[in-house]
């Protein structure tokens, strides 16, 4: 079956705008005080929004006969007594509309041009066929013949709005603008346009005095920034909740004020680039949104590229009669921003709903207050007591959940489901969780619930992901959060992860820690990561997994203070050096020592030779010897010339030596055994050398099973003088004991 291409709905449905829009502007020119009424409702309505719902829909009548017209106005009031002097008013101006000469594009079998006046009762008729009550099938009109009607009073923006509707979605919408400028760079230029849109055929702008023949413009909503984004807003605060609207701009980081105008012309400012977003939540509880105020936006939007939904990402329903239904408001915005507007949203529901909630709390203490008490006691120790006060008084429950979900970590795919499948159910969970830590072998099962629950995070400062599947990765790209650090591991290196940075730029802290089950050639092609130098402004900790990010593949000196490399070679080590040793104030190696590593390589302060690490203060490093590796011990090679320049500033050093290396030490050069006697002169050396250093440890790798172990340690006492080695405990940097292979 061929797509319908409503080529007769949409040259019709454009005369009838035109026409609506040329009476709505005379009647502002004439309008007096007299003709204006107020429905139920409290919105003013005009002797304008009458004429023109009766001039439109007589031209559907005569073109469509058989179409039924959902519209804001019917003509009860106008038929009484009354309303006489009103109705005389209608009709004349509607005649006169209807009357008036054939323009491009019109037909006088639409009712059109002149001798097509009309008697009083067939315009009343007219102004009544909008009241048809909607539906699930079949096909129907929406108008809204004023939308804005005190923007039209001021004489500022409204709209005519009209939109058909086919089996309860919008495939055509027409909305006419007479006082929108031509051009937002121009607000002072020509004004009046009209927007069309047909479902897959795009969205334009027209002239409004020349809609056939005048050039049309295509619409494409632009992507926008933190930076650029802002949002369209009703003037009426009747119309939306603006304070709302604000702490949702908070959330998403927008800077620039919002632009107010009424009527549907915010979604035509939406569609050309005007603005970021369009939103219109809920003023109180019961509130239904009109179909008539968005069909014709809807589609606009849709097909200038935007996204169109509730505020809880749920589709906007045309087939629940006159209103949507259980819509929650109305969210409009380009793709690549709407998922995040949706999880501000949400964000900002929850931070209302968890006040509403404390502010009804037993102890009668500030939100806040309650909050940090009970993430006081979040720890493993008093989790259970948080649990048990949570079932005894309901009411905390939102504040116990904050804490408990403060941190968070999973390491199944059954409980990853689980965990996601609470933060979506309940998103004030989501907004508690700072830290989240997902560790799972596989992972396919959990990306659809990950797709779910990950833009509600945005309070997510810390994300630790390894995982099997790379297509889990791509789901980062659009997250709303803003790490401050982001260690990312698997089996599998993503082809996106630079993607993944350049989203992310207050990331201070990278680990890039992918691992292959088998020897396989790394994708050059793929690993780009942290190529470019503007991606990662605020980097100042990097962990790598050299064999597969090899850190020649940097080339920008980023401002590191922390670096901890796994498998580095002499190469990697060189190159790091070079590029971060000026801002170095912690480096944390596990070398990788083959048959190609020269006899300098056994002690391990021979990369520092022709270095410049000013700032270094922490040198932590654990040797992996291949089996070919066969190192000699040669005091010659210890000495490494100008350690005082080179790093002034050391004050530890960690060696975790190989365990024959560790043989080796309890020797001196001669070959005759004396506890300790060459690790006594490689440390007296460094202590001679490096003026600021206090500690040098020194233990056996290969038997280290825990984060303390003990070893040999080398002091500086307050007279200067050293003492040692003593046998002594020796606590392992976080960094060096998660790097090693075995854990």
């Amino acid at each position: 079956m061929s797509t319908p291409t409503y080529a007769a709905e949409k040259q019709v449905a454009i005369a009838a705008v035109r026409r609506a829009c040329v009476l709505t502007a005379s009647v502002f020119n004439k309008l007096v005080k007299q003709e204006t009424m107020t429905k139920e409702d409290a919105s003013p309505v005009t002797v304008g929004d009458y004429a023109a719902q009766a001039v439109v829909n007589t031209i559907l009548g005569r073109t469509f006969p058989k179409d039924p017209v959902v519209g804001e106005e019917d003509a009860a009031d106008l038929r009484q007594e009354s309303g006489k002097t009103l109705r005389e008013r209608i009709v004349q101006l509607a005649s006169e509309t209807l009357a008036a000469p054939l323009a491009e594009g019109e037909k006088e079998e639409w009712g059109l041009g002149p001798n097509q006046a009309q008697t009083s009762e067939q315009l009343l008729d007219a102004i009544d066929r909008g009241n048809y009550e909607g539906g699930r099938t079949g096909r129907f009109w929406t108008l809204d013949p004023i939308d804005g009607t005190k923007g039209f009073l001021r004489g500022e923006q409204y709209a005519v709005c009209l939109a058909l509707v086919v089996d309860s979605r919008p495939e055509l919408g027409v909305i006419g603008c007479p006082n929108l400028p031509v051009s937002a760079a121009d607000p002072a230029g020509p004004r009046g346009c009209i927007f069309v849109a047909v479902r897959g055929q795009g969205a334009y702008q027209l002239a409004l005095d020349s809609p056939f023949s005048a050039p049309a413009t295509r619409l494409t909503i632009p992507p926008s920034t933190s930076e650029t984004l802002n949002f369209l807003e009703s003037v009426e605060k009747a119309h939306a909740k603006l304070s709302f609207n604000e702490r949702v701009g908070q959330v998403l980081g927008i800077t620039r004020a919002p632009t107010r105008m009424d009527s549907q012309a915010k979604y035509c400012a939406l569609a050309r680039g005007d603005g970021g977003a369009y939103l219109r939540m809920p003023t109180g509880v019961g509130y239904k949104e009109k179909i008539w105020d968005h069909a014709a936006g809807l589609i606009l939007v849709e097909e200038a590229g935007g996204v169109i939904t509730d505020g809880r990402g749920e589709p906007l329903d045309f087939g629940l009669g006159r209103t949507l239904g259980e819509n929650f408001g109305v969210v409009a915005a380009g793709k690549d921003v709407h998922e995040r507007v949706i999880a501000a949203i949400k964000q900002a529901k929850a931070e209302e709903d968890v006040a509403a909630q404390a502010n009804g709390s037993i102890f009668k203490l500030p939100p806040e207050l309650v909050r940090m008490i009970f993430e006081h006691f979040a720890d493993e120790q008093h989790q259970f007591w948080l649990v048990w006060i949570s079932t005894i008084c309901k009411a905390l429950m939102p504040e116990v959940e904050a804490a408990l979900y403060r941190t968070v970590a999973v390491s199944s795919c059954k409980n990853a489901t689980r965990l996601c499948r609470a933060l979506v159910k309940r998103p004030y969970r989501a907004l508690a969780v700072r830290s989240l830590v997902v560790y799972i072998t596989g992972g396919a099962s959990i990306k659809q619930p990950l797709k779910s629950a990950l833009p509600l995070l945005t309070s997510l400062k810390r994300l630790e992901l390894t995982v099997d599947d790379p297509s889990i990765f791509p789901l980062l790209l659009d997250a709303p959060f803003r790490l401050r650090t982001l260690l990312t591991g698997g089996y599998y290196y993503p082809d996106c992860v630079e993607d993944i940075l350049a989203s992310q730029p207050s990331l201070q802290r990278f680990s890039l820690m992918f691992t292959p089950r088998r020897e396989e050639p790394l994708d050059l092609e793929h690993a780009r990561t942290i190529l470019r130098p503007d991606i990662l402004p605020n980097l100042r900790s990097l962990t790598g997994w050299v064999a597969r990010f090899p850190l020649t593949l940097i080339k920008h000196p980023y401002p590191i203070v922390h670096l901890a490399l796994v498998g580095a070679t002499r190469r990697d080590i060189t190159h790091a050096i070079s590029l971060f040793g000026n801002t170095l104030v912690t480096l944390i190696l596990i070398r990788l020592i083959d048959e190609q590593s020269p006899p300098e390589c056994y002690w391990p302060t021979y990369m520092f030779r022709h270095a410049h690490l000013p700032k270094l203060e922490y040198f932590m490093v654990a040797d992996r010897y291949d089996e070919h590796a066969d190192l000699p011990l040669e005091r010659e090679t210890m000495v490494i010339p100008g350690l005082r320049e080179i790093c002034p500033a050391l004050k530890t050093i960690v060696w975790g030596a190989d365990g024959t290396v560790i043989d080796d030490l309890q020797w001196d050069f001669d070959g005759m055994t004396s506890r300790g006697w060459a690790m006594t002169v490689y440390a007296r050396m460094l202590f001679d050398a490096i003026p600021a250093l206090e500690r040098v440890s020194i233990y056996d790798d290969e038997v280290a099973a825990s984060r303390e172990v003990m070893g040999e340690v080398f002091t500086r006492a307050e007279d200067r003088t050293v003492k040692g080695p003593e046998s002594a405990s020796i606590s392992l940097d976080e960094d060096m004991w998660t790097l090693r292979p075995e854990t």
